[in-house]
């Protein structure tokens, strides 16, 4: 990269952390910011990420099932957007059922962010539930961009710069509302479906509203995911095996 473009780069990264406001609803502020580089530490100086379990790697943060992280105290409520860079070993969960990507009270409520049975995309609000018509690949890094925006109830999500579904949260299931835990089941279908299973996650980001289509857009030309080293990712877990599992097709869960 030439000092120029260096240059712009931060520039561009500036402006994200003040975007452009969504219609109807104040502009964004990007309140966390974590690396994940040997560190759990916010960049903007907020509260550290928790780990459950999993391990810290020079870049970012490997976990098997239900080892995910925790953030205790996110500045969100009913407005907000999250990015997320990274992986699962498998995203079909082996097939056999969603994994959560992403909790919004506190493990108390089966809400949330997921992938389903073929890898798809899920966003599972209350009433309303949506799947994508893309599936995220095996040990492939992505970006996902979560939005919800409290003047239409619609919570957004995007991966890798595009829209991919958008589901009606009218009752508020992912209004922010405690603790945010990412790539943990909830404490109510933990015993009996145990909706998590392993990855790598390069970077969280966090904003206290809706970025727009066009923000997202930018960010990911301007902080594509990082790419570990081949040594690291041979640490990230056992669930590479896992990436060749058949996958079964069958009807989304429709209830929660």
């Amino acid at each position: 990269m030439t000092p120029v473009s260096r240059l712009l780069t931060i520039a561009g990264l500036l402006t994200l952390m003040v975007a452009a406001p969504v219609a109807g609803v104040a502009a964004p502020i990007l309140l966390h910011q974590y690396r994940l580089n040997s560190s759990l530490a916010d960049d903007l100086g907020g509260d550290s990420l928790t780990a459950h379990g999993g391990r810290s790697l020079y870049y970012g943060y490997s976990f098997d099932p239900n080892q995910g992280l925790s953030l205790s105290n996110s500045g969100i409520s009913d407005d907000w957007s999250i990015a997320i860079d990274f992986l699962f070993h498998d995203p079909t969960h082996g097939g056999v059922g969603w994994s959560k990507i992403l909790d919004t009270q506190d493990l108390s409520s089966d809400w949330g962010i997921y992938t389903g049975w073929d890898g798809e995309l899920e966003v599972y609000a209350d009433p309303n539930h949506s799947g994508s018509p893309v599936t995220l690949r095996p040990m492939t890094l992505s970006t996902l961009v979560i939005t919800r925006n409290s003047s239409t109830n619609y919570v957004k999500a995007y991966l890798d710069g595009e829209l991919q579904n958008s589901a009606l949260d009218t009752n508020g299931g992912l209004i922010s509302s405690g603790p945010l835990h990412f790539f943990m089941d909830d404490l109510l279908t933990l015993a009996t479906l145990n909706e998590a299973t392993s990855g790598y996650v390069d970077s969280i980001r966090i904003w206290n509203g809706v970025l727009s289509g066009q923000d997202i857009a930018q960010l990911e030309e301007l902080d594509p995911p990082q790419i570990p080293e081949p040594a690291s990712l041979l640490l990230v877990g056992s669930g590479l095996a896992a990436a060749g599992a058949r996958r079964l097709r069958t009807s989304r869960r429709t209830g929660a």
